[in-house]
């Protein structure tokens, strides 16, 4: 049902099949799209039984039975299927059918004495044949079509990382040149495709070219920078030969994008670093002004003593120290590493296993700052020695690690917020929220303290050390908050009830206001045992949690106000309904004995009474209707309407009803007969008591039409429209309330169908009303609403 309904059953996992995920765990999008032929589900031994329940459970997929698995392999190599289900006394040619399967899930069937063998067979996934659902049948499957997606996908990654352990060998293989790297590199790209034996790849460098073998250039195609010294040098482009699906970037995956940006990262480093030796090997006088007048320090490292033997004015400058006093010092001393690991490192880059480090350096001042340092074997006068390049990074990595730190509280704040918009219940929400703070300032103790009548700070939730508090709210500004409504930051703050008997304890806490447009709710407070500085940045965001957690907890008092109100006030509409049906019954009673001992014009009076207390039976019956329907929608069941008909035609017996019985089940509940009573007292009210009214039930695929006209004085063109708003009479000359058909059209759509106001004969409103509305069959889909 609805209009664009999703493949049922087996067939939804054929489609995903089809449509393989394109990243971990999410599909890429533009790739969903319904699947327009039929599955194939492959069934090896089992019976017939086995063979119809499956063809059931997955709708239009075709299930292919073979009983023998030298078949069932040639059948898997003629025509692939989309799942093999395989009996479990066949386990043994699993892995022949494994072979022949290739990628497609295969799932043994058991009976449940076979349970621990179906278990321990090695198959994607196993079936009891006494519990099998069409549910279960399908969400089985799902799950091992969704391990073989996942084995895909790594797969996918694994040629990534492959690639990038051969670009790494590659560009550490000693003695290599720029040449090789880029030659190589072009080997290696495109393998790591998706689509590898329709790729190529090139790199432009400095005006030179390299690439594999013809390679094309298409419109499909992803490039990335080679930067050498903070300067374009050249490119890396990907071309696919042929149109491919899009995936993100094109027709390339996300990962693929990350994947050639690293490699010419990589490249852009690689190049600078070997461009260097080049250079430093061209000449040694080259390199004695390169070493000399760079701006970058450098220094040359005894890789045997780790004696620093020479450093450039840039290293002396950096370091804070003379030249002489930098060169008579070992590089341990300037290295924050313990003197053997720095050694160790030393011994990489002179083998040339590794040439790139990340360090900590101390300097004169004492200060230690992070550094990236290039360093490789070069010979000086015969001697071996290791030149190093010295980069500060401290200002880059303290930036990465604020915004690690500001993720993580990003991250928290998120939490708190979605805490406060889904919780239920206050209690929930102030131990969430309290976990959640204590979390973001790594503090140890939280407690939210909520204001009462006087305005005072009463202790409503505490969590960690709080809770061996007596009264934490005493030596913390818990009252101070609450009277000035204004947050407090207090980094050294006594915590006498923690510390030992006779002494205190110094800590630092936080003083939240929790509001709701200006009203103080509580008091939010967190407790460190240890002294913490309060950031500007923190207090915002504490400030931020105090604010969301105030309305939250205001939302939720509200609610439980306006619930506390609802049910008195249903209480109320309950007491009065009673005392009202009780005295009109006793009315009724009385008038029905004067209508019958009175004549003339005063049994015309009573008459009327008695029709004015039916009426006030009938609101208070209409009021209570309604507010049944304004409650949460009970789940629909089948409803024989045939019987729902008579009974109602039984409640008129005064009434000319026509009615030749109907043979359908309806999806409804159990004020379905209030909409037959609404529209046959319609038909009487306005009609009067020689209206003859009929009903018909006509069948409509999915739905039954219900038809109820009359012989009355019918419905004007120009009040049909509205004729089923609330408190709009039916327009035909009488008074009334305008409920009864409200109501009608409320139910008719609850139970997912559509009424409206006809003509009993078309185009002539003067021969009568017709009211038609549909109701869905016990087939059709419960949760459908529409007409």
């Amino acid at each position: 049902m609805g209009s664009s309904p999703e493949p049922p059953g087996l067939r939804r996992i054929f489609y995903y099949r089809r449509h393989r995920y394109r990243g971990i765990g999410q599909p890429q999008q533009g790739r969903i799209r319904h699947m327009q032929t039929h599955g194939r589900v492959l069934l090896i031994g089992g019976s017939n039984d086995d063979a119809k329940m499956i063809s059931e459970s997955s709708g239009e997929c075709d299930v292919v039975r073979r009983s023998r698995p030298e078949d069932a392999a040639k059948t898997l190599s003629d025509a692939p299927c989309d799942v093999v289900l395989l009996d479990a006394g066949l386990a043994g040619a699993l892995a022949q059918i494994t072979e022949a399967a290739g990628d497609t899930p295969i799932i043994l069937l058991a009976d449940p004495a076979d349970e621990h063998r179906a278990r321990q067979a090695g198959a994607d996934d196993y079936l009891i044949r006494q519990r099998l659902t069409p549910d279960l049948i399908a969400r089985v499957i799902r799950c091992a079509a969704s391990r073989r997606r996942a084995a895909a996908v790594l797969t996918e990654r694994e040629k990534e990382l492959r690639c990038l352990y051969a670009l790494g060998r590659l560009i550490e293989a000693p003695g290599i040149g720029l040449d090789e790297i880029y030659r190589g590199v072009t080997g290696l790209i495109p393998a790591a495709m998706q689509y590898a034996d329709d790729a190529c790849a090139r790199i432009t460098v400095h005006g030179r070219e390299f690439q594999t073998g013809a390679c094309t250039e298409t419109p499909w195609r992803l490039e990335s920078p080679i930067v050498v010294y903070g300067k374009p040098a050249g490119r890396l482009d990907v071309w696919y030969r042929s149109e491919h699906p899009d995936a993100g970037e094109g027709a390339f995956l996300a990962e693929e994008r990350l994947l050639i940006d690293a490699v010419t990262e990589r490249l852009g480093r690689v190049t600078e670093r070997i461009r260097a030796e080049e250079t430093l090997r061209e000449s040694e006088e080259r390199y004695r002004s390169i070493f000399t007048e760079s701006l970058a320090p450098m220094l040359l490292i005894d890789p045997e003593s780790g004696e620093i033997v020479d450093a450039n004015a840039a290293a002396s400058k950096y370091y804070g120290y003379p030249h002489s006093t930098l060169t008579g010092l070992q590089i341990a001393e300037i290295n924050t590493l313990d003197r053997d690991e720095v050694f160790a490192e030393m011994e990489r880059a002179r083998a040339e296993t590794r040439n790139l480090f990340l360090f900590q350096h101390r300097l004169a001042t004492g200060e230690v700052r992070d550094v990236e340092v290039y360093s490789g074997a070069i010979t000086v006068g015969g001697r071996p020695l290791l030149h190093s390049i010295v980069h500060d990074i401290t200002e880059r990595r303290d930036a990465e690690r604020k915004i690690q730190d500001r993720n993580r509280q990003l991250s928290i704040i998120n939490r708190i917020i979605g805490t406060a918009s889904r919780s239920g219940a206050a209690g929930e929400l102030m131990e969430k929220t309290l976990d959640q703070a204590m979390e973001l300032l790594s503090f140890e103790g939280a407690g939210i303290a909520l204001i009462d009548a006087e305005g005072r700070a009463v202790p409503a939730c505490h969590r960690g050390i709080a809770a061996d508090m007596q009264d934490w709210t005493g030596p913390l500004p818990c009252d101070r908050v609450a009277k000035t409504g204004t947050p407090v930051f207090e980094e050294d703050v006594p915590l006498p009830c923690l510390a030992e008997e006779g002494g205190t304890e110094s800590g630092s806490c936080a003083g939240l206001p929790l509001a709701s447009d200006g009203t103080m709710i509580g008091v939010m407070t967190l407790i460190s045992t240890r002294r913490h500085r309060f950031t500007d940045e923190e207090k915002s965001l504490l400030i931020a949690i105090g604010q969301e957690t105030g309305r939250a907890l205001d939302r939720l008092m509200l609610q439980r106000q306006l619930e506390a109100a609802n049910e008195q006030a249903n209480f109320y509409l309950d007491v009065m309904a009673h005392d009202i049906n009780n005295a009109n019954t006793s009315s009724l009673l009385y008038a029905s004995l004067l209508e019958e001992i009175l004549t003339g014009e005063e049994k015309q009076y009573a008459r009327k009474l008695l029709a004015g207390i039916r009426q006030s039976t009938e609101i208070i019956g209409n009021v209570s209707t309604i507010r049944r329907l304004q409650e949460a929608n009970p789940p629909l069941s089948p409803v024989d309407l045939d019987t729902v008909i008579r009974e109602v035609i039984r409640l008129f017996p005064d009434a000319t009803i026509r009615y030749a019985g109907a043979d359908a089940t309806v999806l409804a509940d159990d004020l379905l007969p209030e909409v037959f009573i609404n529209l046959i007292g319609n038909s009487r009210k306005y009609g009067g008591t020689d209206v003859v009214i009929a009903i018909r039930v006509d069948d409509r695929d999915d739905r039954v039409q219900v038809t109820v006209e009359d012989t009355g004085p019918g419905i004007a063109d120009t009040v049909k429209p509205g004729v089923f708003n609330r408190f709009r009479t039916g327009g035909r000359g009488r008074s009334g309330k305008g409920l009864g058909l409200y109501i009608t059209r409320v139910l008719v759509e609850r139970y997912g169908g559509s009424i409206r106001a006809d003509d009993r004969l078309c185009g002539r409103p003067e021969e009568g009303a017709a009211f038609r509305f549909t109701l869905p069959k016990r087939s059709a889909d419960p949760t459908s609403r529409g007409g």
